[in-house]
């Protein structure tokens, strides 16, 4: 996750695989260690009852946390161990959701993230996470405890 830092600009996610299915993704890191990214919704992620689907949501907030962690450490990998979602409001598709990303913890083996998702400066979700920490193959840097 390598995007310039700016406060004008969004730049989209290269996204692969299932990733690739939701997007595009748009991303972009704040000065002050937040990142932020932003998927505009498409008549394909309505429900049955005409707004974004909990799915979609829940999705975007792990591909912006997953980002958001391979850039506080790109040598390392990370899985999802666990994520609890609150959802507060429906979602539009005709407006953008946004989420902010916070890296609450990074540890030795366990990382802890929180996304607030947005649309039109309401609260849509909060979601919680835990990701365990992968080595990548053939590099074995140590993070440091915080």
């Amino acid at each position: 996750m390598e995007f310039p830092a700016s406060s004008d600009h969004w730049t989209r996610l290269d996204s692969q695989g299932f990733s690739a299915l939701i997007g595009p993704i748009f991303g972009r890191i704040e000065g002050d260690g937040r990142s932020l990214y932003r998927l505009d919704p498409q008549e394909h992620h309505r429900n049955r009852s005409g707004v974004v689907h909990g799915g979609v949501i829940m999705t975007l907030a792990d591909i912006a946390a997953a980002n958001t962690l391979r850039g506080a450490a790109p040598d390392y990998g990370f899985t999802t161990v666990q994520t609890d979602v609150h959802f507060m409001r429906a979602a539009s598709v005709t407006l953008p959701l946004t989420c902010e990303c916070v890296i609450d913890k990074l540890g030795l083996s366990l990382a802890f993230v929180e996304v607030r998702l947005t649309s039109d400066e309401q609260a849509v979700a909060i979601v919680r996470s835990i990701w365990r920490i992968t080595e990548k193959k053939g590099v074995r840097i140590a993070i440091e405890a915080s």
